[in-house]
């Protein structure tokens, strides 16, 4: 048995250092086998973040359309003379040449107007014939544009559903007739996430059908919602896997069926009151060849680690002999 107390000095330093470099390893090991084991959760929680704020900035974007739309629609000459002089069969003449133009130059082909009279009562929608019905039991943006005399962008439950909506006051020498909103489905959001490989389906709670009549025959989920946007637009496996799910009312937390990774989202209206939800997933696969993939660089460092350790042991072993 090896006397250490006897041993050269240089023989001593040898010990010492291939102890040193082994206890490195051992800990570097640990450290690179501890990161593979979070990794997924890791990953997981990136995926959650990237798919929240992915979704919030698209939210945003047609908020400063819908806005910006609406204060330019509130001072059109013959809105305002239409609204004024209360001719409806001038300012559907007027709408329909504005939502032509939205139509062929931009990506919005769904474009909604509707003017509201001082009393909150509706004068002309574009798409429908229906007209003088009370808003102001539930179209609370309304109601703070009236109060206030300031344009807002908002998610809203109306009649056609649950839409962006940019509403502005109209004013003509500084007195107010009423207002203006331009409505902005959530289809598009949909289509624009559709093209990085993200899912999406946008809800409406089911005890807002009662505003939200046009939403009464479309699809439930979770027995919760039912779908707010167009049948054709979203991914109908996503859809087949969520139906059945369990909610959770937890925001922000993600879930897992069979294919996909996905978080539910909150939407709120003007009010801070929830009336819908999003649901955003990736595919499953995508996740977890990232997740594979960062998986073999770790092994890959950990056999670098390795060999460099034992290189540096044999140099060492050689120089001190």
């Amino acid at each position: 048995m090896l006397n250490y107390n006897k041993m050269s000095i240089s023989k001593r330093i040898l010990i010492q250092l291939v102890f040193l470099i082994t206890i490195s390893f051992i800990v570097v090991l640990i450290s690179l086998f501890s990161s593979i084991e979070n990794i997924e959760n890791q990953l997981y929680n990136q995926v959650s973040n990237d798919l929240i704020n992915i979704f919030k900035q698209k939210i945003n974007e047609e908020k400063k359309i819908a806005i910006t739309n609406a204060i330019t629609l509130s001072e059109n000459s013959k809105i305002i003379n239409a609204l004024k002089n209360n001719n409806k069969v001038e300012a559907y003449k007027t709408l329909k040449s504005l939502i032509n133009r939205y139509k062929k130059s931009t990506k919005y082909k769904n474009v909604k107007i509707h003017i509201h009279t001082k009393d909150i009562h509706s004068f002309l929608r574009s798409w429908s014939k229906k007209s003088g019905d009370d808003l102001s039991s539930f179209r609370n943006s309304i109601v703070a544009v009236k109060n206030h005399k300031k344009a807002i962008s908002c998610i809203e439950v109306g009649k056609v559903g649950l839409s962006i909506r940019g509403v502005a006051p109209i004013i003509n020498d500084n007195k107010y007739y009423g207002s203006i909103e331009f409505i902005l489905e959530l289809n598009s959001i949909i289509k624009d996430l559709k093209k990085i490989k993200t899912a999406v389906i946008i809800t409406v709670d089911k005890k807002f059908l009662n505003i939200a009549s046009k939403l009464e025959n479309n699809k439930e989920l979770m027995d919760k919602f039912v779908i707010a946007v167009d049948d054709n637009l979203y991914d109908s496996t996503f859809y087949t896997q969520l139906k059945n799910e369990k909610f959770i009312s937890q925001s922000n937390k993600y879930n897992i069926t069979k294919d996909y990774f996905y978080i539910s989202l909150p939407l709120e209206d003007f009010n801070g009151e929830k009336v819908g939800y999003a649901f955003i997933g990736k595919k499953l696969n995508y996740i977890n060849s990232v997740a594979d993939h960062s998986k073999e660089s770790l092994f890959k460092q950990i056999g670098i680690f390795a060999v460099l350790s034992i290189v540096i042991t044999i140099l060492m072993t050689l120089i001190f002999s």
